[in-house]
């Protein structure tokens, strides 16, 4: 784990967001098998996992690193509680931070992205049961039934630059649409005007079309 990227995080410190060489942290032992850090200048605590997807996880490193691997590969969360000798809780428990660290992580990276082309499309799915057997109380709260993730392709990168998660409706198609926008790049030039992304799909449903 890099220690040279930790930094002061009390706002009320002179250091505060200040990263090697600038910063000012002295060793202070391990936590959790982790390196931790105390500020000079404000005696603040700093653990070289803060701020990464190891942050407040309690599991072995290695069976972690496992595990995030798996769940990138698409296993399912019983079977790699059962690969790795962990309650499925514990699984359950890895996704959503792992999620928000990758979304931070892809927030920061995908910006000015030269998108020329994308590719809209979609995936069906459903959450709880099927719309048709929904009760009408159900249908009001909008919660269980069929889900959609709307997802813009850049065939060029090979990246999926945006993506909308939600009911099949016009409003998530724009959503999406500028979603994809604000991660194209802005022109070099003041007084060019930004290119605009050609959208293709195969399926011209009536989302797409009013979109």
């Amino acid at each position: 784990m890099d220690d040279w990227t930790c930094y002061c995080r009390n706002p009320q410190c002179m250091l505060y967001g200040q990263m090697a060489p600038q910063a000012w942290l002295k060793y202070r032992g391990w936590h959790r098998k982790a390196a931790r850090f105390q500020c000079q200048a404000c005696g603040a605590l700093v653990s070289a996992r803060t701020g990464t997807a190891y942050a407040g996880i309690r599991t072995e490193a290695h069976t972690y690193l496992r595990g995030a691997t798996a769940l990138a590969e698409g296993l399912s969360i019983r079977a790699i509680g059962r690969l790795l000798d962990v309650d499925k809780d514990t699984v359950n428990h890895w996704l959503p931070v792992l999620g928000r660290h990758c979304q931070n992580v892809m927030t920061y990276f995908f910006r000015n992205l030269h998108l020329h082309e994308c590719q809209l499309d979609e995936l069906w799915t459903f959450i709880s049961k099927k719309a048709a057997q929904l009760t009408p109380l159900e249908k009001l709260a909008v919660v269980h039934g069929d889900a959609w993730v709307w997802m813009a392709f850049s065939p060029m990168y090979k990246l999926v630059p945006a993506w909308v998660v939600g009911k099949c409706l016009a409003r998530r198609v724009r959503c999406l649409g500028h979603a994809s926008v604000s991660r194209h790049a802005r022109s070099l030039s003041q007084t060019k005007p930004r290119q605009n992304i050609v959208y293709a799909s195969a399926e011209l449903t009536r989302p797409y079309r009013s979109s």
